[in-house]
């Protein structure tokens, strides 16, 4: 199942929940292209089911600024909440305060930096 919260209190109904799964698809593939130089075609979930220009500019912009940091931390969540609001990429309705656990719980903070290495693939 590729819902966000399942392990945490899925909720068919609300769209926070599709809305974080992607959230944390873009977030982990735009992290991964700074700092991994992992170029596979990235396509930000979110804006691909809701391509508003508006909204896919600001999502990239606030995207881009997260990833930089290299983390999400609680702070970003009023800005997220309010791109959930916003996102009509899912029928569901929007649920006010419900905190994005994956989000949470992966990305809160920055990973240490990774030694180098001389193993190449």
């Amino acid at each position: 199942m590729h819902r966000a919260d399942f392990f945490f209190r899925f909720d068919p109904k609300y769209k926070n929940f599709e809305f974080e799964a992607k959230v944390f698809h873009d977030f982990a593939y735009n992290k991964a292209i700074l700092y991994d130089n992992l170029n596979v075609g990235f396509h930000l979930l979110a804006t691909m089911t809701y391509p508003d220009p508006t909204f896919a500019t600001d999502y990239r912009e606030w995207l881009d600024k997260c990833a930089e940091k290299g983390c999400m931390p609680s702070s970003e969540f009023a800005t997220y909440n309010s791109f959930c609001k916003q996102w009509q990429g899912y029928p569901g309705e929007y649920k006010e305060g419900l905190v994005p656990k994956l989000l949470e719980f992966y990305f809160r903070k920055a990973d240490p930096p990774i030694k180098p290495n001389n193993n190449e693939y």
